[in-house]
């Protein structure tokens, strides 16, 4: 085969490899780009069916409760309760796997990462009624042989051959939705709980609560109207903040 053979097969075969090349790239763009715009129809007529509410988010229930602790107010409703002077309620943290977030997903094989489970944290009641007080969803990039106990913010399990900014991401997500649970909590009036002849929880997520029983069959007073209790509230949130402003 002469020089001029030589050249013009080499440049066939490197013309064929880049469409080759290219070909490959536009026909895995338009799938994962055609199943997202799938997943996004599906996910409007789900929309359309719920009477255009989204995804269920964990809101409500948040009150006070009075200088002496004997009473809890609805923010809602302005609704007034009786509290417990001595028994107490506790909840744990727990964690359960709920799915992907399909669409995410399809973005994420695009950029050729991995899939993103849904989990959700959820603060079990420790009595025999396992009633959830609190609940918050957040994302997760799956890797092989990850879990949540790898993304305990210090420690945790040992992690090798893994994206670094992948775990963080991971990590930062699952730190957020754990802070985010406690915000619900407190804001329900439950307190971070530690008793040191408590078994040690099973996950670094596993934080435990507790607060005093509050009597919600026997209300002491009618409900308010909602405006006037978001008055209230508001009015109490700038008391404090203005209490604290002068402390410091």
């Amino acid at each position: 085969m002469d020089l001029f053979t030589s050249l013009l097969v080499k440049a066939f075969s490197g013309i064929f490899y880049v469409i080759y090349w290219l070909a490959f790239r536009i026909i895995r763009i338009a799938w994962w780009l055609s199943l997202y715009l799938l997943l996004t129809l599906g996910a409007g007529m789900i929309w359309l069916a719920r009477g255009g509410k989204g995804r269920p988010v964990d809101t409500g229930g948040f009150g006070r409760h009075s200088e002496d602790e004997a009473l809890w107010q609805d923010h809602a409703t302005g609704t007034v309760y009786p509290v417990s002077a001595t028994d107490l309620e506790y909840c744990e943290v727990v964690a359960e796997l709920g799915g992907q977030y399909w669409r995410r997903t399809m973005l994420n094989r695009l950029l050729r990462r991995g899939a993103l489970w849904r989990y959700k944290f959820s603060a079990v009641t420790a009595d025999g009624r396992k009633e959830v007080a609190a609940w918050c969803e957040f994302p997760s990039e799956a890797w092989k042989g990850i879990t949540l106990d790898h993304l305990a913010p210090t420690g945790g399990v040992p992690v090798s051959g893994i994206d670094p900014d992948a775990l963080e991401y991971n990590r930062g997500e699952a730190r957020a939705a754990l802070e985010h649970l406690e915000a619900l909590l407190k804001g329900r009036g439950w307190q971070p709980h530690e008793d040191p002849g408590d078994p040690p929880p099973d996950h670094w997520y596993g934080s435990r609560f507790r607060r005093k029983v509050i009597t919600w069959d026997a209300p002491l007073a009618p409900a308010i109207p909602a405006e006037e209790a978001v008055r209230q509230s508001s009015e109490q949130a700038a008391a404090e903040e203005a209490a604290l402003q002068d402390g410091n």
